[in-house]
């Protein structure tokens, strides 16, 4: 009996770690599934024709030279969606969910 009352905590013990490490692995990759589902809804409702595209840009250059220019690429490619971000600094691309950013650099480029 008691060896019995024993294997079945031992499985439980096992059951509930597992439930346990399994809520943690969703928790890792929810925001990628998110992102792959995103794609695959993209590419079944486009049949390849544009997409969305999430662009980090500064917010001065976003006010002044890219927001002005907005209406012609949306005539010219009103296929792609396009979402921005503005930001401070440089972009943690392990961490931020944008396909790409401008950067601007203050200074004097390097002669050879």
């Amino acid at each position: 009996m008691i060896g019995s009352a024993a294997m079945s905590w031992h499985r439980a013990a096992r059951r509930h770690g597992a439930h346990r490490c399994g809520r943690e692995y969703l928790a890792e990759i929810a925001p990628l599934l998110r992102q792959l589902e995103r794609a695959t809804m993209n590419v079944m409702a486009l049949k390849g024709r544009g997409g969305a595209l999430s662009l980090s840009v500064g917010a001065s250059l976003g006010s002044y030279w890219l927001i002005p220019r907005l209406p012609a690429f949306t005539r010219a490619h009103g296929e792609i969606t396009l979402n921005l971000r503005t930001r401070v600094g440089p972009v943690d691309f392990s961490t931020a969910s944008v396909d790409a950013s401008q950067q601007h650099e203050a200074g004097v480029a390097e002669r050879s």
